[in-house]
């Protein structure tokens, strides 16, 4: 088995034939277009606080990647957000069982005044999952800030 090492968006050449049972056709002409190298997507920036949090709700927002050094050269197809309650397991909120392409999710039950949660995101696109963000921690507060 070889090992090539290809970059995304490089253009990627190649000529085919087949076989049936009379033998091998001859080669296809080499592709000139078309062909390109896709990848998973990049690491996605890290999940903001957003302004809904409160003392019974946490609000997670984050940007779309768009760009086809980020997107991996294929459409982002999900965001997958997962949350951690204090018990270093992580549960997916939104994203893995469903696609999920809103920049935000709010949490609205379960939510403990004073409790550290932490909070992970990353992308989908045609190639798979891209890696986790940063982790995001967010402490509701019961007191106005």
């Amino acid at each position: 088995m070889s090992t090539y090492s290809y970059v995304r968006g490089q253009l990627f050449k190649a000529e085919i034939r087949a076989h049936n049972t009379n033998g091998w056709s001859t080669y296809s002409s080499i592709n000139t277009v078309g062909a390109t190298i896709q990848t998973e997507p990049t690491r996605m920036n890290d999940p903001q606080e957003g302004s809904s949090t409160s003392s019974t709700q946490i609000e997670v927002t984050w940007s779309a990647i768009s760009s086809t050094d980020d997107t991996g050269g294929s459409s982002i197809l999900s965001y997958n957000l997962e949350w951690d309650q204090g018990t270093s397991t992580w549960t997916e909120l939104v994203g893995q069982s469903s696609n999920y392409l809103t920049l935000s999710y709010t949490k609205a039950s379960g939510i403990t005044a004073g409790t550290t949660y932490q909070f992970r995101l990353r992308a989908k696109n045609a190639l798979g999952w891209g890696p986790y963000s940063n982790v995001l921690s967010v402490v509701p507060s019961s007191v106005p800030a």
